[in-house]
This record gives C-alpha cells, sequence and structure tokens, in this order.
C-alpha cells in the first residue's frame, strides 16, 4: 500500500495525473491516506469531463463522506461550473450533506 501512495504521488507532482487514478483514489474509503483523497478532490477540478464531475458529486452528497473531502470536492464542482458559465443546481445542493452556505462563498445558485 505504502508503495502505491508513493507511486501516486510522484505521478501528481510531475503533473501527470491520470483523472481515472485519482478519481479511484478520492473514492477510496478504505484508504487511510485522508489527506491524499482530498488532494485528489482537490486536483480534479482542473478537469472538464463528466466523469470527474459524477465522481465528485457522488462525494458531496455521501452522508458518510470525511468533512474535509466534501469541502474540497465543493470547491472542484464550483471551479468546474465556474470555467463552464454554470451555476450550482439547486437539486444537488439540496442532496448535499455539507453544511456549508454555498451561495454566500460561491455566488448565487440555480433556483
Amino acid at each position: 500500500m505504502k508503495i502505491l501512495k508513493r507511486i501516486f504521488s510522484w505521478y501528481i507532482k510531475r503533473g501527470q495525473a491520470d483523472p481515472q487514478l485519482m478519481i479511484k483514489h478520492m473514492l477510496d474509503k478504505s484508504s487511510d491516506d485522508l489527506g491524499g483523497r482530498d488532494d485528489c478532490a482537490m486536483d480534479l477540478g482542473a478537469y472538464d469531463l463528466p466523469e470527474v464531475e459524477k465522481a465528485l458529486t457522488q462525494v458531496v452528497t455521501n452522508h458518510m463522506e470525511d468533512e474535509m473531502i466534501v469541502d474540497t470536492a465543493i470547491e472542484s464542482l464550483i471551479e468546474i461550473w465556474n470555467r463552464q458559465g454554470r451555476t450550482a443546481p439547486k437539486e444537488l445542493i439540496a442532496k448535499m450533506h455539507s453544511t456549508i452556505d454555498i451561495e454566500y462563498r460561491f455566488g448565487s445558485v440555480n433556483t
């Protein structure tokens, strides 16, 4: 497991990270690498891919997920939506487990 983490960190640091690998690591709740999972949630905000948005949405709507990762996933979703000229969908906001005031932090909510 430690070897896999080192390899993963090496790829991230060199800008060669595969979004699929980051998604897999972010969603791996059996991992004891909370910081790495959070880093993946942050780095995924750079990708305008449907599978990235789906994975981040899965995190923010999971009521059993760590709050730190949820907050980072929200920030990444907002980053993606801002690049695409979109706002946070109200139906997604209703499902989020985080208590973050998304409208206050990131602008208007699509109502």
